[in-house]
């Protein structure tokens, strides 16, 4: 953290140490120092009782207060301001001792320079924020701890106390019910699940003849008699996994078709793009589009368009084979991948597709004729593309397969047919 502007407070009743400090601090490079110098005990706690300061170099000699007293004095009054030493005495003794008694460093006088002094300063402050964040985590970890005590045993979730033997010490009701044991089968047996502090874990229980159920469990270091313990709470969540899971699911598919939708495909084609990198092992994108669906919309409606959706998705899935993905990725495009596969493999089935759509017309049992454009590229594990490449240049090339085709009239609309 930078400190830009510090107040020091220097209780010192050495002149010629009141300057030699006092001109170490004005020559603080990168932050600006005031301070303030108190010749007794009794002054200096008159001006950090007034506020302001953020740091005390303090003399363990005064006139008013002598040693470890001093040091102590200062304590009590004013707990969170941190405190430099400054010793003549070289006893490590001494220093350890003041170390022990709340001061944050210490400083030998004559020895140091502005830069260690400023140094000095800027950490011990910096361990005084950091002492009474802890401080406060450990007055909240005490408050939580008797909260849980009033209410653990009432509580709805399944309550299990672990001691540092990993054997049971507590179960409340709500384990029972939820671990499908009674409390003799656990209480003093070894935990059997793991006990890791932190974020919560999902784990399955095996209730014998209920099947199994999914728990989120929990686990906070507590204090239990008289020791150090793991609270372990227990809630059953196997419905909101099922949903969470069919949401997901939800999520990755497209309603319509049945596909993948573009979050999903975008997903599983990286995961393709780096195996087929690991693996020297091509694959084709191809991204399809609908040549003739604005027709269909508006001279047949809607619903009928959602029909030939559902039928392109239907054809490009019956030529691809089952380990390849194919995705709707827009409202008439689609997206799908060959693994393992060739540039000229890649060129079959493109013209594979094609003939699909030619043989699904000759059924002539859709008052419209389905019609797609094409566009095709090939990852070449040798020379590694991005999958946003990759998309772009198959999105290019159906663009100009669609004119080429539009141009040629390889594809007509039969209005009334079937």
């Amino acid at each position: 953290m930078l400190y830009r502007h510090l107040s020091i407070l220097l209780i010192e009743d050495n002149p010629e140490d009141v300057r030699y400090v006092a001109e170490m601090l004005s020559e603080a490079k990168e932050c600006i120092i005031d301070y303030e110098v108190a010749g007794t005990l009794s002054e200096g706690v008159t001006l950090m009782k007034n506020g302001g300061i953020d740091a005390v170099l303090l003399d363990l000699s005064l006139s008013d207060s002598k040693g470890m007293k001093t040091l102590k004095t200062l304590q009590q009054i004013t707990p969170d301001i941190p405190l430099v030493v400054l010793t003549d005495d070289q006893d490590e003794t001494v220093t350890v001792e003041a170390l022990r008694e709340g001061a944050q460093d210490f400083l030998i006088k004559g020895t140091f320079d502005s830069d260690m002094l400023m140094r000095c300063i800027r950490h011990a402050i910096e361990r005084q924020r950091i002492k009474g964040e802890l401080k406060n985590t450990i007055r909240e970890l005490q408050v939580s701890e008797e909260r849980l005590f009033n209410i653990i045993n009432s509580n709805a979730d399944g309550i299990i106390i672990v001691n540092r033997n990993n054997t049971v010490s507590f179960v409340n009701p709500a384990a029972e019910y939820i671990l499908n044991k009674q409390k003799k089968e656990l209480i003093g047996k070894k935990f059997e699940y793991p006990v890791k502090s932190g974020e919560p874990q999902e784990i399955e229980i095996k209730r014998g003849e209920q099947g199994t159920a999914t728990v989120e469990m929990r686990v906070v270091v507590i204090y239990w008699e008289g020791q150090n313990a793991f609270l372990t709470s227990f809630r059953d969540i196997t419905e909101i996994v099922r949903m969470r899971e069919q949401l997901r699911t939800l999520a990755y598919k497209d309603e319509l078709t049945g596909l993948s939708n573009r979050r999903g495909f975008l997903e599983i084609a990286e995961k393709m793009l780096r195996i087929a990198e690991r693996s020297g092992r091509g694959l084709n994108l191809f991204f399809t589009d609908m040549d003739n669906m604005k027709w269909i919309n508006d001279n047949l409606g809607h619903p009928v368009g959602d029909r030939a959706l559902d039928v392109i998705g239907t054809i490009i899935s019956e030529v691809l084979r089952t380990s390849d993905i194919i995705a709707r990725v827009g409202g008439d495009e689609f997206a799908a991948i060959a693994v393992d596969s060739t540039e000229q493999g890649g060129e079959g089935l493109q013209n594979n597709i094609y003939k699909a759509f030619e043989e699904r017309n000759k059924r002539a049992d859709l008052p419209f004729e389905l019609a797609v454009s094409i566009g095709r590229a090939y990852y070449d594990p040798e020379n590694p593309v991005s999958l946003s490449e990759l998309m772009s240049t198959a999105d290019r090339k159906m663009y100009v397969e669609k004119v080429r085709r539009k141009k040629k009239k390889e594809w007509i609309i039969k209005y009334g047919a079937g």
